[in-house]
């Protein structure tokens, strides 16, 4: 099966939502209650605040960077957008801990 998020080009025309659960085989009922609940707008109106505040503009953006005292925060230093091989992950995440390597004691 085609994958129902890339067969419409998001920038030309929205992506149906009824279309995706109906072509994943889930239950729109649940969709529609959902939807006409508003039950998650203001989590997902933060969410887009977020996302904007940290200039991010598309799926697929990774942060990386390192923990503090506060395991539970990141200080993003790199920040990579769209597709990327294995390999250059690989080569962002060893320059990042080659630089910690350098910081620490």
């Amino acid at each position: 099966m085609q994958n129902p998020f890339f067969t419409k080009n998001p920038r030309f025309s929205p992506i149906d939502p009824t279309a995706i659960v109906e072509a994943m085989r889930l239950e729109m009922g649940t969709l529609q209650e959902c939807m006409d609940s508003n039950k998650h707008a203001k989590e997902i109106r933060k969410d887009i605040q977020d996302t904007a505040k940290a200039m991010i503009r598309g799926t697929g953006t990774f942060m990386l960077g390192f923990s503090g005292s506060d395991p539970t925060k990141v200080n993003a230093v790199e920040m990579l957008c769209g597709f990327h091989s294995y390999n250059h992950f690989e080569q962002v995440i060893d320059k990042l801990l080659v630089s910690k390597e350098h910081l620490q004691p």
